[in-house]
């Protein structure tokens, strides 16, 4: 796993919290579907990052779990829509 997959693992977990952000604050069903693309597109980006075995260095690390631990919360907040 590359630097730069790790990177856009990290950003589509915030693209999601924007997305989700923007959907609470609007009604209508597309924003509601396009913070769950933006979810699912995260979930997959760190699943990978996972299955392959990222081994970066501490601050990787630590970046990784709060993502992880972003990521859960916005998908909570996302069914509670």
């Amino acid at each position: 796993m590359t630097n730069q997959q790790f990177q856009e693992a990290i950003n589509s977990v915030h693209d999601a919290e924007r997305a989700v952000l923007d959907a609470q604050g609007n009604t209508d069903p597309e924003h509601y579907q396009q913070a769950q693309q933006h979810l699912f597109r995260a979930q997959k980006l760190l699943n990978e990052l996972e299955h392959n075995h990222h081994s970066g260095n501490e601050e990787e690390t630590r970046q990784l779990q709060h993502a992880r631990e972003l990521l859960k919360h916005l998908l909570e907040a996302q069914n509670s829509i």
